[in-house]
């Protein structure tokens, strides 16, 4: 049975709406058109969590993280601008951002060049997972 959480040592981050996107013609093509979203507010620690704080919040809540579950596409269109494309069902796995250190300079506009979408990477395997289940998904 899981225990009671505790707020102690947390503060509460307030939710609202904001405008997402280039609103000028200065934006990149994926940054249009300009759409309101909204956020909820949340509980965040006011310090850092080690790998061993955030186990343990995990034992005692059974809490399953963005990262280690299936992407839910009716709730990811909610954020999106009307008539945005269903991905692919083989991109909609459980994922997370990873980082890649280039080998030489790049340029600071384009983050995909230090940041990779990998399938089954998570908290649980920082360094991201190993192969044959590594896999990124959008390069």
């Amino acid at each position: 049975m899981a225990s009671k959480v505790s707020a102690e040592g947390m503060v509460w981050i307030e939710g609202g709406e904001f405008t997402m996107g280039a609103s000028d013609n200065k934006g990149r093509k994926d940054e249009y058109p300009a759409h309101v979203v909204r956020v909820d507010g949340i509980w965040m620690d006011k310090t850092e969590v080690t790998n061993e704080q955030f186990a343990a919040f995990v034992k005692a809540t059974g809490y399953i993280t963005v990262a280690e579950r299936k992407p839910d596409w009716e709730e990811i269109k909610k954020q999106l601008p009307p008539d945005t494309a269903k991905p692919p069902e083989q991109a909609l796995v459980p994922a997370s951002l990873t980082f890649n250190s280039p080998e030489t300079p790049v340029g600071i506009n384009d983050v995909s060049q230090w940041w990779n979408w990998t399938a089954g990477a998570n908290w649980r395997k920082p360094k991201e997972p190993e192969a044959p289940f590594r896999k990124k998904i959008i390069r």
